[in-house]
């Protein structure tokens, strides 16, 4: 896989957000989520329940629903979700 495949970001809510820090391996994405002050809210490994792949994190933003459950992704074409399968 590539290294361009993580991605450290922000996803604002009404009232809170949420720090995502997202690493695509072995086509599995890794995320750890935290809050605002920095703890760790969550943390796993998630399966895109496509088949499409992330073809580089560069262009790819989180998107709603991103939870501890289910994490979304938008390449600016498509929306990709992950299920949590681990942690």
């Amino acid at each position: 896989m590539a290294t361009d495949k993580k991605l450290t970001q922000w996803l604002s809510r009404e009232g809170v957000g949420s720090w995502f820090d997202l690493n695509y391996l072995e086509g599995l994405l890794k995320v750890t989520r935290y809050s605002p002050s920095g703890e760790t809210e969550c943390t796993g490994l998630y399966k895109n329940n496509t088949s499409e792949d992330i073809p580089s994190m560069e262009k790819t933003h989180i998107a709603y629903p991103g939870n501890c459950k289910v994490v979304t992704l938008y390449n600016g074409k498509s929306t990709l979700m992950f299920d949590r399968v681990a942690g």
